[in-house]
């Protein structure tokens, strides 16, 4: 079964009348989670352009729900948008820099420590 049709709970039901959430609300909701965990896995790249024809082809699915799905990733700045194209982040060195600088002076007095 494709990874997008399985059938999900919302918990959204009210007796008598229709449900909340849109199909397609659901329906970019799952896209949004699939793509994220692709993503975060590694199994998208940083810097792979995203493509939203290729990927409603992909998931089965119209190019709708993969809109609103870049959408809010772009929100969460896993992807960026440059001039119409979609990338994946691509941490750059100055990024990388940044957290460690942040973890530093964050949790620096407790590095080298045993927890207690």
């Amino acid at each position: 079964m494709h990874p997008l049709r399985a059938p999900i709970d919302t918990g959204v039901m009210v007796l008598g009348r229709k449900p909340v959430l849109s199909r397609a609300d659901v329906l970019s909701a799952q896209v949004h989670r699939h793509l994220k965990d692709e993503i975060l896995a590694g199994h998208i790249a940083p810097g792979e352009r995203l493509i939203e024809s290729r990927l409603a082809e992909q998931l089965q699915t119209s190019r709708s729900p993969v809109r609103e799905a870049l959408r809010m990733l772009q929100m969460e700045q896993l992807v960026l948008a440059d001039n119409g194209a979609v990338r994946v982040f691509e941490p750059s060195y100055r990024d990388f820099a940044e957290i460690y600088e942040t973890y530093i002076s964050r949790y620096g007095s407790h590095m080298g420590r045993a927890p207690t």
